[in-house]
């Protein structure tokens, strides 16, 4: 069952599954998407996650599009 919601600032959407907690996130920014994975939950071995959390809160709207921008994987549209 997926699930496709906003949050807070409503410049990307959170496509995630009730099923298996596989949260991915996309985010359109100068007529391309851009996305990211949230890899905690493929439970990959021997695989370290960043473990300073990051508070991006005082971001306006243009500095968040511009470090996902940045930071995201562009999404190859069929």
């Amino acid at each position: 069952m997926l699930n496709v919601v906003r949050h807070g600032t409503g410049t990307s959407l959170f496509h995630e599954c009730k099923n298996c907690g596989l949260v991915i996130v996309t985010s359109e920014i100068e007529g391309h998407t851009y996305g990211v994975l949230n890899i905690k939950v493929l439970g990959l071995r021997g695989y370290s996650v960043d473990p300073i959390i990051k508070d991006f809160i005082a971001e306006t709207a243009k500095e968040r599009l511009a470090r996902r921008k940045e930071n995201w994987c562009k999404v190859r549209q069929s």
